[in-house]
């Protein structure tokens, strides 16, 4: 008897510290969004007022100290958005999306246009791979994603090397033609095979450290649940020889998925 009560004791104890880690890791979570919520509008201020200022005609020292300051407030702009959407993803049942009609290589190269901004030392490609075609999806959610990939590309891949961004459809008839793909190729060092199991999982980085310091660990688990929202997925290769490329497929409307 004292033994199955024991057992009683322990199974209760056990419950109730599962319940407790439960309770905090959700306020632990509302914590973060509530506070990334509140940070983005005075930064967003800020942000606007660098622009601004920028406008008018500053001296060299002044234009370099609202440059800085320009980077140093976008930075801070997107690491709270990852903490928003790492909130919505664990919390709220997973991102969501607003699908809307686009054409997507036209989309992708007017994405790449404005990444080329971000990255002025760097050469960013974009290469087409099929007939234009329309997608059902999320500009700005797809716009997301290609930005994680690029700036994951730029982060880890060779510094002489192109960072090449590749749109494809396929044409009708053939197979894969019900889904549109977004690719993004780097070379230089590949990702540890051990790596590639858990590289879409939050905050895992491993062995690669983030030598430009852009992020917390989210960028490519935001990737994979835009991917999902939208009922695709994605997928990564690296090698020595070819490189590291992320693709991501989704259907091209939402009646595929």
């Amino acid at each position: 008897i004292s033994a199955a009560v024991a057992t009683i004791v322990d199974v209760t104890e056990l419950r109730r510290a599962e319940a407790a880690a439960r309770e905090a890791a959700e306020f632990g979570g509302k914590l973060i969004g509530i506070v990334s919520h509140d940070l983005r509008n005075p930064l967003s201020f800020v942000h606007m007022t660098v622009a601004l200022l920028q406008r008018l005609g500053p001296t060299p020292q002044q234009q370099a100290a609202l440059e800085r300051a320009g980077r140093s407030t976008d930075r801070a702009l997107r690491l709270i958005s990852e903490l928003l959407d790492f909130t919505q993803a664990r919390m709220g049942g997973g991102i969501v999306v607003q699908p809307r009609p686009l054409q997507l290589h036209e989309f992708i190269q007017f994405t790449v246009d404005e990444l080329r901004h971000a990255f002025p030392d760097r050469v960013l490609r974009h290469e087409r791979e099929g007939p234009e075609a329309e997608c059902v999806a999320d500009g700005d959610r797809l716009a997301q994603v290609v930005g994680n990939l690029v700036g994951n590309a730029m982060s880890y891949g060779a510094a002489g090397r192109p960072v090449t961004v590749t749109s494809r459809t396929g044409a009708a008839g053939q197979a894969g033609a019900a889904t549109c793909e977004i690719a993004v190729h780097n070379f230089g060092t590949p990702i540890p095979e051990a790596l590639l199991s858990s590289i879409f999982l939050p905050m895992e980085r491993g062995d690669r450290p983030d030598k430009d310091g852009r992020g917390v660990g989210l960028g490519l688990y935001i990737v994979s649940e835009i991917a999902k929202a939208h009922g695709g997925r994605v997928a990564v290769r690296s090698n020595e020889a070819t490189g590291t490329e992320f693709t991501v497929t989704i259907p091209r409307s939402p009646i595929s998925a």
